[in-house]
């Protein structure tokens, strides 16, 4: 993100709150992307790849009409063809959670063995003031869990998204959310300075022609943008570890 967005003055903070309320109120709300929460990407011969979306709206869909659509699935499927092997892929989550409902999302994972876990959390830190510390104790919490029930999997961050660019959000509120998504991604990243760690940041949606309908969320076409970088990153990764553990 090259923009640097700022507070408003304090003059303005409660024309902020104004604004937070009706776009509350206001806003349309898209539901999860229908069909499945599980699915399975065909990509060639060796063990097949067990990959999970644990988050928000994101995680579910929400942007784009088919669940096949969805960044999980886009993913699977890209990454299927990268590294030459079936990808099982499974989505779990719920739109509006934010981390500390998602890290009890994790622990419900039935799953015994994972390769890749993807986060998407964040923006509902960021409208729900958590705080940098709690952002901070929620990714650790994440991380014990992690490293307990499936020490070799690569826990994969998404880096939050430029809300200064979501044109749902008038001005100043847009600004004020975009400096906060500012300050827990730059914490995320001095978080996934670890091993098994990875932050991957997000580059758009960038203008109106990414938005869904609601002018918040990716639409199809950004989606699966967005899924052929996360793929991108996460294959190299596999490749240089056998599957299920460390390199």
């Amino acid at each position: 993100m090259s923009e640097q967005p700022a507070l408003p003055p304090l003059w303005q903070w409660p024309r902020v709150a104004g604004q937070a309320l009706h776009v509350r109120r206001q806003a349309l709300r898209l539901p999860p992307a229908a069909g499945a929460d599980r699915g399975h990407a065909k990509g060639g011969a060796g063990a097949t790849l067990r990959l999970v979306m644990v988050g928000d709206s994101i995680a579910m869909g929400v942007g784009v009409a088919r669940s096949e659509e969805s960044l999980v699935a886009q993913t699977a499927a890209a990454l299927s063809g990268l590294v030459g092997r079936d990808c099982e892929w499974q989505r779990l989550g719920r739109s509006g959670a934010a981390l500390a409902e998602i890290v009890s999302f994790a622990q419900s994972l039935e799953a015994a063995a994972l390769d890749v876990i993807i986060v998407s959390a964040g923006v509902n830190d960021v409208t729900e003031l958590t705080s940098t510390r709690r952002w901070q104790r929620g990714l650790r919490s994440l991380d014990e869990l992690v490293a307990q029930r499936w020490p070799g999997a690569w826990l994969i961050h998404l880096g939050l998204p430029p809300m200064h660019r979501f044109p749902l959000l008038p001005e100043p509120l847009r600004a004020t959310l975009g400096w906060r998504a500012q300050r827990l991604d730059a914490a995320l990243i001095r978080h996934c300075a670890s091993p098994q760690r990875l932050h991957v940041a997000i580059e758009g949606p960038v203008d109106g022609a990414d938005f869904a309908a609601d002018g918040y969320h990716p639409n199809a076409t950004a989606t699966a943008r967005w899924a052929a970088r996360l793929a991108g990153r996460i294959a190299p990764l596999l490749q240089a570890s056998r599957p299920g553990q460390a390199p």
